[in-house]
């Protein structure tokens, strides 16, 4: 239907049906209807009557009057034309127009799934529901405060503010370049080396030490004899004061 405006060369033809032809300049006649107004000529509205020639697909069915469609199956368009919807909306509804998701309130996302919030100043990319936080913030909400945690010789793990250490570096600050020879293991907290194999030095690269000590130990640091109270001597035999 479209509007006819009013007009002083309308006629009415036959009340109290208020049909009638209404002229327009340069335009031939048209079939219009009373919608609503007084009778006066300069204050009548029409409405023009066109047949309607649309045709409804997928066994949708014609509201002849309004030419308008009423849509069987899920199907949409003015026609019934465009195939039905098959977006799933989690939290929310489908719009038949674009078959795009209108979520419902707190929701969000192209399927409305996601309720995610970011907080201090971080950005929703809702597509992928995740957070891209601002000003060193972190977690999955922008929740968690900024990692302070100084890594001399690596970079920061945003996860959990550990150190990830460049190749060749170890430790909590990736301080430590100690490498332990001869099958030592490392104390990555201490960066200090335990030798296998009576190796010796900070590194374990010193062979064993071959030293007898026949009453003490051997010092690892030198591979001297420690004495126990009472024997002194590169061996640790002899004893103090000369007697048995």
């Amino acid at each position: 239907m479209h509007v006819c405006w009013w007009s002083p060369r309308c006629r009415l033809q036959q009340a109290p049906v208020y049909d009638g032809m209404c002229q327009r300049e340069g335009q031939p006649g048209e079939l219009c209807l009373r919608v609503y107004g007084r009778l006066e000529w300069s204050q009548v509205w029409y409405v023009v009557l066109v047949d309607c020639s649309l045709k409804c697909q997928n066994e949708g069915t014609l509201d002849n009057a309004a030419c308008k469609c009423a849509c069987a199956g899920g199907y949409r368009g003015r026609d019934c034309s465009k195939p039905p919807c098959t977006t799933e909306c989690v939290n929310g509804k489908v719009s038949q127009e674009n078959c795009a998701c209108e979520c419902n309130e707190g929701w969000t996302g192209p399927t409305c799934a996601c309720n995610l919030k970011c907080q201090n100043g971080g950005t929703l990319d809702q597509a992928k529901c995740r957070c891209a936080c601002a000003g060193g913030y972190r977690g999955a909400a922008c929740s968690l405060p900024p990692c302070t945690t100084p890594c001399i010789n690596g970079k920061v793990n945003q996860e959990n503010c550990a150190c990830e250490c460049s190749e060749g570096w170890s430790g909590p600050k990736c301080d430590c370049s100690l490498k332990c020879a001869n099958v030592g293991s490392l104390d990555k907290d201490s960066c200090t080396c335990t030798c296998a194999g009576g190796y010796r030095g900070a590194d374990c690269t010193q062979p064993p030490c071959k030293t007898e000590c026949i009453n003490g130990k051997v010092s690892q640091k030198n591979c001297a004899c420690e004495c126990t109270k009472g024997w002194y001597g590169p061996k640790c035999g002899e004893l103090v004061g000369g007697f048995f």
